[in-house]
């Protein structure tokens, strides 16, 4: 889904232009933040939390988002040796390759091992104007977030002014 949280990555490997890629696309945000901190401007206890698309060389542009509230529950359940399991596609999904009969895996002691797999039980996807619904479409959203409250109109106003 981005450079984020690696979801991103293909069989759990990245390249370094894929971090350089989202670092460039975030530069004009990150310097109006180092010039708002130089004058003392920058909202107290605010965070920005910055996403960028799986093609950040295609972005569509920049969107300044809500944080989503999204609800995806997941469970474990046991996989064969030869199975990966899941892995996480850039729209933030699952993908589950079919499941084969469970066998025990034996290593070098003989003690049998049993193989598990993330899975995903229910899911409740916030569409309304989220981050997520936004990033979906292909922008690098920006979200402000607080640890301690939800950000003000004010401050969501000051970073939009910054988005290129």
């Amino acid at each position: 889904m981005g450079s984020n949280c690696g979801y991103h990555m293909v069989r759990g490997k990245s390249n370094l232009n894929d971090f350089t890629l989202a670092a460039k696309a975030c530069l004009p945000i990150i310097v109006s933040i180092l010039a708002d901190i130089e004058n003392n401007t920058y909202p107290q206890n605010c965070f920005l939390n910055i996403t960028v698309p799986t093609d950040v060389q295609n972005h569509k542009g920049y969107k300044m988002t809500r944080q989503g509230k999204s609800i995806i529950k997941t469970g474990w359940k046991q996989t064969t040796n030869e199975g990966h399991g899941a892995k996480m596609l850039s729209t933030m999904t699952m993908d589950f390759t079919p499941s084969q009969t469970t066998q025990p895996s034996v290593d070098c002691t003989g003690q049998d091992h049993f193989l598990f797999a993330r899975e995903v039980r229910a899911k409740q996807m916030d569409n309304e104007c989220g981050d997520y619904s936004f990033l979906q479409e292909g922008y690098i959203t920006v979200t402000p977030i607080n640890a301690l409250f939800t950000v003000d109109v004010e401050s969501s106003t000051l970073f939009k002014d910054w988005l290129p």
